[in-house]
C-alpha cells in the first residue's frame, strides 16, 4: 500500500497519479488496441493532458443523445454502456395508453452493450464522428477514468 503514503501537497499527488496513468498506459499497450498506436514516449504527455476522474456508483456518466466532450478510458473499476431499445416517437410500454414522454426509458427499454473493464474506452464515436452520443455510459463499479477532452 505504499501509494498510499502520505504526500505534502496535491501537486506532488497529482504528479504521482500521472507516472502512475502513464506506467499504466504502457503495460495496456501489448493487450489494447488503441495504447498499441500511440508511440511509448507520449504516454506521459497523454497522461499529463488527461483528467483523472472518480465517479460514484449508479452514477450516469453521459446518457445516449448528449453531445460528445470527452473521450474515456477506464483505469479502475468498470462501466456499463447500453442504448435504448426502438425510439422515442411515444410507442411501446410506459405512460398511459402505451405512450411514454419523450426522451424518458427504464432498465426494461435499454440494451446492454458492453461491461467495459480496465484498459477499455468508450465516448470515441461521438467524438469521432461529430455526432450525438450513441449510448449510455454508466457506472457498474466505482470506476477511475482517464477522461481526454474535445477542444
Amino acid at each position: 500500500m505504499a501509494f498510499l503514503k502520505i504526500l505534502p501537497n496535491v501537486d506532488q499527488f497529482e504528479t504521482l497519479m500521472r507516472q502512475r496513468t502513464a506506467e499504466q498506459f504502457k503495460k495496456l499497450q501489448r493487450t489494447v488496441p488503441f495504447y498499441g498506436a500511440i508511440p511509448a514516449h507520449q504516454f506521459p504527455e497523454l497522461a499529463r493532458i488527461c483528467k483523472i476522474e472518480e465517479v460514484g456508483p449508479n452514477r450516469t456518466i453521459f446518457k445516449e443523445g448528449d453531445a460528445g466532450q470527452k473521450f474515456y478510458i477506464i483505469i479502475h473499476g468498470s462501466v456499463k454502456v447500453s442504448c435504448r431499445m426502438g425510439d422515442d416517437s411515444g410507442s411501446g410500454s410506459g405512460k398511459e395508453g402505451g405512450k411514454k414522454e419523450k426522451g424518458t426509458h427504464d432498465a426494461r427499454d435499454e440494451k446492454v452493450l458492453a461491461t467495459l473493464t480496465p484498459g477499455k474506452y468508450f465516448g470515441e464515436i461521438a467524438l469521432m464522428r461529430d455526432c450525438p452520443r450513441t449510448a449510455t455510459g454508466m457506472i457498474w463499479s466505482r470506476p477511475t477514468l482517464c477522461a481526454l477532452a474535445w477542444f
